[in-house]
């Protein structure tokens, strides 16, 4: 039920980007909002860190 929810409100769609400001630690696209969510919820992230993170992953795909 979780993964529905993701899937219908968070982009899951790493593009399109800027590769100069917006790498992956593996060197493949960057992560998906829906993937932040995902570990964020797994891991427990705290309210302040996880309001953050979103505006962050959109700054670095401004061309």
């Amino acid at each position: 039920m979780l993964d529905a929810a993701i899937d219908a409100t968070a982009e899951g769609y790493s593009f399109p980007m800027n590769l100069d400001r917006d790498l992956s630690a593996n060197g493949l696209a960057p992560g998906t909002k829906a993937e932040f969510l995902r570990r964020a919820t797994r891991e427990g992230m705290d309210a302040e860190t996880f309001g953050q993170r979103p505006g962050r992953m959109a700054a670095a795909r401004q061309p």
